[in-house]
């Protein structure tokens, strides 16, 4: 967004924000919400808005038999959009339109057009499974007992393994080196058992899903450990470097045959937050599943926290 338009957007929020009295070229979008077959969800509700604390820069309502919500305002460049129906995660995202010379008299401007003109996007919602219990726990890992060291964790237990806490199992150690202040700290995970591994799930294409893991973790392609920076990219391993995913998927207390082959393992998924993580661990052996139920984490409050994410 360029200055003009950052500065006039500002405008948009302040007192004097009706639409009479803002000027502005006008933007048309329409979204088409289907599910991960790409067919149309009947009835969804969806939203489009250039504001949203302002009526008549808002359009909300249900999309039509062919899953489709079309809208036209006046906007700073940017549409926003969701979508949410029964049985499935909600979505959303924004559109970006190619920018405007709003020079001269500002009278003018509500005679121009954003372009292109009413580009159709799909909003894509993943149907919900059933939801588990989990064990779901933040790891403050800028907190590690011993910086520098090798640290087990056990998913189970949510605690640090002796001598460090309660912990018996090491499902993931923690390595963390360098310095949050000079951007050099570096939080490496490794694995105790061969089958053990991690996998780098990159971010959505489109629409944000308010599920931001597949919904059941891939049976293969684990790498052994990785390294993240304080913001929770990739800076070496598996996985593009410098990305930030959407989420770590992972299998541990793997136990293999004589041929290699997976007979026992557990699965979960982790978010990187900024010198934190929220790990999820699904509890039953073989059980693939990675769609957490909320209301039903198995630490009950020995968390401290509630962790709602999905």
């Amino acid at each position: 967004m360029s200055k003009l338009l950052f500065i006039l957007a500002g405008l948009l929020t302040g007192a004097f924000c009706a639409v009479a009295q803002i000027n502005v070229p006008v933007a048309s979008l329409t979204i088409r919400v289907v599910d991960e077959s790409r067919v149309p969800i009947k009835n969804a509700q969806a939203s489009i808005w250039a504001q949203d604390t302002v009526k008549e820069l808002q359009r909300v309502g249900a999309v039509d038999e062919q899953g489709v919500l079309s809208a036209k305002m006046p906007a700073f460049g940017v549409l926003y959009y969701s979508a949410a129906n029964v049985g499935f995660y909600s979505a959303w995202s924004e559109y970006h339109f190619k920018p405007k010379a709003m020079k001269g008299d500002s009278s003018t401007w509500s005679s121009l057009r954003w372009e292109p003109w009413n580009p159709t996007v799909d909003v894509v919602l993943k149907a919900k499974g059933p939801l588990i219990p989990m064990y779901a726990k933040r790891i403050r890992t800028i907190e590690l007992p011993a910086p520098g060291r090798d640290i087990g964790y056990d998913f189970e237990r949510g605690d640090w393994v002796a001598p460090h806490g309660t912990g018996k199992t090491s499902d993931l150690i923690f390595t963390g080196t360098g310095k949050v202040a000079n951007g050099s700290y570096r939080l490496k995970w490794t694995f105790s058992n061969p089958g053990d591994g991690i996998r780098v799930v990159p971010p959505d294409q489109g629409a944000r899903s308010e599920l931001k893991s597949p919904k059941e973790a891939p049976a293969d392609g684990y790498a052994p450990g990785l390294e993240i920076n304080s913001e929770g990219r990739v800076s070496s391993g598996d996985g593009p470097i410098g990305e930030r995913p959407a989420c770590f998927v992972f299998r541990v207390r793997t136990v293999l045959d004589e041929k290699g082959k997976v007979v026992r393992a557990q699965y979960g998924k982790m978010y990187p937050e900024q010198l934190n993580v929220v790990y999820y661990l699904n509890p039953v052996p073989n059980s693939r599943s990675l769609e957490y139920d909320p209301k039903r984490n198995l630490f009950g409050k020995m968390s401290g926290e509630v962790i709602n994410d999905y």
